[in-house]
């Protein structure tokens, strides 16, 4: 029997459609991890004249997660849809996808194909993206095991187009069997390469936006999740993942992310969905950061820290989970919105800019904080990125202390609604991934 290793565990989430009605896990995330942990109330009852307890009744039964790991531009949408608001991206700057089916010429000859029937499907690929595969070819009866097909019309793609994969299938479905690494060259020869990735099932040659904007008055539809966690030796499933908090800090040394989730009674054992696509994983790094802040929300984003030094913000108590007389459920019946927690620190060298937030913090005004990472081009202008933009008011500032040398001071901050912005928070990522 395999022994269940820490180094093997891996986390599988898919985005519930019915809040609590768990779902086979559709994406394997690479940078997030998160643990999940046995929550439960005991009752215990000790009758008189008994030294020990004679009665220990389990109660409350729920799980509760920890979510840790670098941050990513992709990963991120997950637990922003889950603790801010469920938007919809909106798809910018994708390339067409071909629509001209390959030709082919199979050979008894030339490769290690086994006797059968084959077609061909090819897609374009622009800057990481890929787009929908082409028509697919004719069937190519091929007489083996010494098979090969000879490829021909494989059509240059738009001019940002880098390179073409062909994907082959004999009666399933497309697999990946090899790539023109040009927008020049239309033919191919399958000589029996082994399959690769699944064809893609989502054109990703652009971008897709993302703009998560909670409401400070109204209640907010997040997602939750199913969650898997484990091996192929043990698993457990959790559903109604819930996101409870959420943040993130940043210095020059990393970007991390740290949040908690809640979610329904634990499924001991499971077997974990397999083959699952990963979530793309391109992190965001501490160059790409660049801190802002302003004195009013028309110019957000304008005045940019020079001597910003760390960072952090953080979400809390955004969810709790309520209890109901029902035989019917064996966890929490739902959960409700609750008085979130907001919270910025900045640290600042405490030069002219760093102590010039005394004033306004004397007056009690707001300012209007962006944190903007930029990462890699997306395609044409249109890079990675991830921008954070709260309505802040200053708290009781930190003593000063030693960064590098520089002499710094730490100034806390509650997020707090603007009535001029109509809001509290938003946040806006670019990045590939199309749906959850």
């Amino acid at each position: 029997m395999a022994e269940r290793t820490s180094i093997t565990q891996v986390v599988q989430i898919a985005p519930e459609v019915t809040p609590g009605t768990g779902l086979a896990a559709t994406k394997l995330m690479q940078s997030l991890m998160i643990t999940p942990q046995i929550e439960m109330d005991v009752n215990n009852y000790r009758p008189s004249g008994f030294k020990y307890d004679t009665i220990v009744v389990p109660n409350k039964e729920w799980t509760s997660f920890k979510a840790t790991g670098p941050a990513t531009y992709g990963e991120c949408v997950y637990p922003l849809a889950g603790i801010l608001a469920l938007p919809t991206p909106s798809v910018a700057g994708a390339i067409a996808n071909p629509t001209t089916a390959p030709t082919g010429t199979p050979s008894a000859t030339g490769g290690t194909l086994a006797t059968g029937s084959y077609t061909y499907q090819y897609a374009d690929v622009q800057n990481g993206g890929i787009t929908l595969p082409s028509t697919a070819s004719a069937a190519q009866a091929v007489t083996g095991p010494t098979g090969s097909v000879a490829l021909s019309g494989i059509l240059a793609g738009a001019a940002t187009t880098t390179a073409r994969n062909i994907y082959r299938s004999n009666g399933g479905g497309y697999f990946l069997i090899g790539t023109i690494p040009d927008n020049t060259t239309t033919t191919f020869t399958d000589t029996g390469f082994a399959n690769g990735a699944a064809a893609p099932t989502v054109n990703t040659t652009g971008a897709a936006t993302w703009l998560f904007q909670p409401s400070s008055t109204q209640p907010d539809v997040v997602q939750t999740y199913t969650i898997e966690y484990g091996s192929a030796a043990r698993a457990d499933r959790a559903s109604y993942g819930t996101w409870d908090s959420y943040g993130m800090s940043w210095d020059r040394k990393a970007v991390t992310n740290t949040g908690s989730l809640i979610g329904q009674q634990l499924t001991d054992p499971f077997t974990l969905t397999a083959g699952l696509p990963s979530v793309e994983n391109v992190p965001v790094l501490p160059r790409h950061i660049d801190v802002f802040l302003d004195t009013s929300f028309g110019a957000l984003g304008t005045t940019k820290l020079l001597r910003a030094l760390t960072g952090s913000f953080n979400l809390a108590s955004r969810f709790g989970p309520f209890w109901t007389l029902n035989s019917a459920n064996s966890s929490f019946a739902g959960t409700v919105e609750t008085v979130p927690k907001g919270t910025v620190s900045l640290k600042l060298a405490a030069d002219a800019a760093g102590m010039a937030l005394l004033s306004t913090l004397r007056v009690g005004g707001t300012y209007f904080l962006r944190v903007l990472a930029t990462g890699t081009p997306l395609y044409g202008a249109v890079n990675y990125s991830e921008a954070w933009d709260f309505a802040i008011k200053l708290d009781k500032p930190g003593g000063f202390s030693d960064t590098d040398g520089l002499v710094d001071i730490t100034w806390p901050a509650s997020i707090v609604h603007d009535a001029s912005w109509g809001r509290a928070m938003q946040v806006q990522v670019i990045n590939r991934v199309f749906a959850l």
